[in-house]
């Protein structure tokens, strides 16, 4: 865990203002629930954004499997296997180079390489 120097204090009712930075780099958006975690021993208190218990890419909640923090369901996974409705990204045409060599244009880095060498 990284100390981030940000302190803030609890109001009245128990609540605190999570920093804007941390909520931004967080992809923490207003509204959205967050899920809090304590360890007991070290008075450490941790919270992150709320993901549930549904597939991270159709939201079905029925054949679930947990993969790299996140849950998919079994059509999902298997439409991934098999890489359904995939379009491959097309290819541009290369042209063939015609004319001089002196009508190539070069960044200025490529300049500078040549230059020096």
């Amino acid at each position: 865990m990284k100390n981030t120097g940000m302190t803030r204090p609890l109001d009245s009712l128990g609540r605190i203002v999570i920093p804007k930075e941390l909520r931004t780099s967080m992809g923490i958006q207003a509204g959205e629930s967050l899920e809090f975690y304590l360890d007991v021993e070290t008075g450490l208190l941790s919270m992150r954004k709320y993901i549930g218990v549904c597939c991270h890419l159709c939201h079905s909640v029925q054949d679930l499997s947990y993969f790299r923090d996140s849950f998919l369901c079994e059509k999902c996974i298997q439409d991934l296997k098999g890489n359904i409705e995939v379009c491959p990204i097309p290819v541009p045409a290369v042209k063939e180079a015609g004319g001089s060599e002196n009508s190539i244009k070069r960044s200025s880095s490529q300049h500078l390489v040549e230059h020096i060498d």
